[in-house]
């Protein structure tokens, strides 16, 4: 059996330039300015597929300062512990 196609991009950030101009990594959308800082977290084939949000601001400016491991969670506190005992219930 061939494997099946993946769920995610492999780890790390996702180029994509579908709704910015050139040369630019931010727009206006309405009244939300979005910054073009996409990535996907863990295993293309994952068991289990949680969707985040979109980043806000601590996020995005973790992704232009820090690790990328970093950027996930940031500001999180402890709702990630919430979130993923809910998923497992």
């Amino acid at each position: 059996m061939d494997n099946p196609p993946a769920l995610l991009p492999h780890h790390g950030w996702i180029e994509c330039r579908k709704c910015f101009p050139p040369g630019s990594d931010e727009t206006q959308i309405g009244t939300w300015k979005v910054v073009n800082n996409l990535g996907a977290w863990g295993s293309s084939h994952p068991r289990v597929l949680v969707l985040g949000f979109s980043n806000g601001h601590t996020q995005s400016k973790a992704g232009h300062e820090g690790r990328f491991e970093s950027v996930a969670f940031k500001g999180m506190r402890r709702r990630p512990g919430e979130i993923l005992s809910t998923v497992g219930k």
